[in-house]
């Protein structure tokens, strides 16, 4: 027998980032800003089959990461909770979230867009044009060019 896996990523702009990473790192307190024991932001990736994952950053007695996995049933639309993890000693949003429901796991990875923009830079770099300098002796004849 086989297991089924699906994965989704999720990028979120480093402002906001470093806002969520800023509010998980308080300890012992909720964070003034927000509502008290509600989710501060919700990150969601969907899955096929009418299933979602929720990321969300929590305003708790200390903040924290709240992942839960949904799926929709069709015939009346409704989101069933399927599984639901409370990661209160988690300070930091970035990392793997896993799931797993009926035979099939789901993988959400979260981080901070600047590490694509990264990737994109590096990768870019392998297909740019090589920087042409003048050299001494160019075709006019005169040094440089």
């Amino acid at each position: 027998m086989y297991r089924v896996y699906y994965k989704k990523s999720i990028f979120i702009e480093p402002g906001e980032f470093d806002r969520m990473e800023e509010i998980l790192s308080i300890d012992g307190g909720y964070c003034n800003q927000y509502p008290r024991d509600e989710a501060i932001k919700t990150y969601a990736a969907e899955f096929p089959g009418g299933y979602e994952a929720d990321i969300e950053v929590v305003n708790s007695v200390s903040p924290c990461v709240k992942a839960t996995l949904y799926q929709t049933v069709e015939e009346n639309g409704k989101a069933i909770l399927l599984e639901a993890d409370n990661f209160p000693d988690t300070r930091s949003l970035e990392g793997d979230y896993w799931f797993a429901h009926d035979g099939t796991t789901f993988i959400v990875f979260v981080n901070s867009s600047r590490f694509f923009d990264r990737l994109r830079t590096k990768i870019r770099s392998l297909f740019e044009d090589p920087v042409q300098t003048p050299t001494p002796g160019g075709p006019s004849g005169t040094p440089g060019g």
